[in-house]
């Protein structure tokens, strides 16, 4: 999936207050996704990412918002069920790891 720049701006805008809306900070989530800070810094700007990346990012913040009672920030572009895209790797985005 290909994202122009506007898109890009958008996802990474949409990414990050999801994440100022869950309230953990890097350390925390990074923990919870088997990575460090600074990988979760750079998937939040769409930096140095596998396409899987931002989704697992995603479906975390969905998950832990979720939990929390709280109503996630609509996407634009990570949209719908992963596993109906044939070019994402479900099991990855399973597996809700971040390397």
């Amino acid at each position: 999936m290909s994202l122009n720049k506007k898109e890009r701006e958008r996802t990474i805008n949409e990414l990050q207050s999801n994440f100022r809306l869950l309230g953990k900070s890097l350390a925390e989530v990074a923990i919870q996704l088997g990575t460090t800070s600074q990988r979760v810094a750079e998937i939040l700007k769409l930096e140095n990412v596998a396409i899987e990346d931002p989704w697992i990012l995603r479906q975390y913040l969905n998950e832990q918002l979720v939990q929390m009672g709280r109503k996630p920030f609509p996407y634009s572009k990570l949209t719908g069920d992963y596993h109906a895209y044939w070019f994402l790797n479900s099991s990855i985005i399973e597996r809700q790891v971040l390397s």
